[in-house]
């Protein structure tokens, strides 16, 4: 009864601010878009199609993705907007399939995308699972624009076309590597200096292959960001005989940074950056769960929150280890991010708890989300400002530093989760701190 309750009151909440946020008037900005790239679903009639007409008329190069393709759509766009830069594209929202031949296609066709528009929708259809098995409205108004927006941008992808652009020498390691978001960099920024590697974070020894690979390609490291991480692990133990997604948000990190100190310290002034989150406030760790060099797990359904308090907790220790190598530390929270993340929790989620968990995440994303550019500002400015030149052991939110989750300010038990992590990734004497 008590949830029911609540998830009333939540409903309203949304509701009322639905309502206070939709306003009866006219986009005033005079704004010119051209040499802008504007993708936009659903767009062949309602909302989207009056969207597009009004890009179209402001220069926008407008490409609609929809399962309606009509050349008499692009033709009346072109009449009344005067614009030949009218392009269709067949997707069909209930085919995640077809939502990623269209994100190929965008990523081989186009330099840029500047504005992505997802306005397809259903308010009705038949009762029936789509091939992927999911609820058909869900996928269509939800699922398949989600996975268009994680295939086209990401919080790390945003965060390497930033440094890159300033001309910084950028190594992407992560488990999907693909020549296209390296050519698309490259594009984008025309800086050659970007490398990809593989690693699989769920791996230890995939991480030290990667370590090993760096050290002798690299002869120094300025800047190193831990940004990957997972919503949700596969439920089974990894190959390290460890919960998937404490060792992908925290064992991982830890273990590279470790390996890869010797590289950092060969810069001049070199910066660690540990991506966190703002759900670290509520991990459900006691004073007692780390000692003995082992780390009591509880609930699964804080595994997330608690392996993002970890990464605080160990940001902390080594700003305190490498402050007398010039080397610095700083954790931060992005906000809520539309990253894959979200739409992995959405998936994943089983039973009462994590369900309502969700739906609260999804009102909050709606109210309040940021888009992956917006999300990884932070990152950027613990990477290269001067504001942060010398600034250690913080934990930020956007460009100041904010109060820490409880427990990250007790000696004992962060020393606790730092020696248990030293054993659980199984540091060699001579790669200890």
């Amino acid at each position: 009864m008590i949830w029911l309750i609540f998830l009333i009151i939540l409903s309203l909440f949304f509701l009322i601010e639905i309502v206070v946020r939709i306003q009866f008037s006219r986009c005033t900005s005079k704004v010119c878009l051209i040499g802008k790239t504007a993708v936009i679903t659903g767009g062949s009639s309602g909302i989207g199609f009056q969207t597009a007409l009004d890009l179209a008329c402001r220069g926008c190069k407008v490409i609609i993705a929809d399962k309606n393709v009509s050349d008499d759509i692009r033709e009346r766009l072109v009449s009344e907007s005067r614009n030949p830069q009218i392009y269709l594209e067949f997707v069909d929202l209930a085919s995640l399939n077809s939502v990623r031949k269209l994100a190929e296609r965008l990523k081989e066709s186009e330099e840029k995308v500047d504005i992505l528009i997802n306005n397809a929708g259903v308010g009705n259809m038949a009762d029936m699972l789509t091939e992927d098995g999911l609820n058909s409205i869900y996928q269509i108004n939800y699922y398949g624009s989600f996975l268009l927006t994680h295939l086209l941008v990401g919080i790390g992808f945003q965060t390497a076309l930033n440094l890159a652009s300033r001309g910084c020498k950028v190594i992407i390691a992560d488990k999907n590597v693909s020549e296209d978001i390296r050519d698309k960099l490259i594009r984008e920024t025309g800086n050659q200096n970007i490398s990809l590697e593989f690693v699989d974070l769920i791996s230890f020894s995939s991480v030290r292959r990667l370590a090993e690979k760096l050290k002798k390609s690299e002869k120094k490291l300025d800047i190193l960001i831990n940004n990957a991480g997972t919503g949700k692990g596969p439920d089974a133990l990894t190959e390290d005989g460890l919960n998937s997604t404490i060792q992908i948000n925290h064992y991982s990190s830890f273990l590279l940074t470790h390996l890869l100190v010797d590289l950092l310290k060969k810069s001049s002034s070199g910066r660690i950056v540990f991506t966190s989150s703002a759900l670290s406030h509520f991990h459900n760790f006691s004073s007692g769960d780390a000692k003995n060099g082992k780390i009591k797990e509880k609930m699964k359904i804080f595994d997330y929150n608690n392996s993002k308090f970890m990464q605080i907790v160990v940001s902390d220790i080594f700003a305190m280890k490498l402050k007398k190598f010039n080397i610095t530390s700083n954790a931060y929270h992005p906000g809520i991010v539309n990253t894959g993340i979200i739409n992995q929790a959405v998936r994943d989620a089983r039973g009462l708890w994590e369900s309502l968990l969700v739906y609260f995440l999804l009102c909050l994303l709606f109210l309040y989300g940021k888009t992956p550019e917006e999300g990884a500002q932070t990152a950027i400015h613990l990477a290269i400002s001067k504001d942060v030149e010398g600034v250690t052991g913080k934990y930020f939110g956007e460009t100041t530093p904010t109060p820490k989750p409880r427990g990250a300010y007790n000696k004992a038990f962060c020393e606790g989760i730092w020696n248990a992590s030293e054993v659980v990734v199984k540091l060699r004497p001579e790669e200890k701190l």
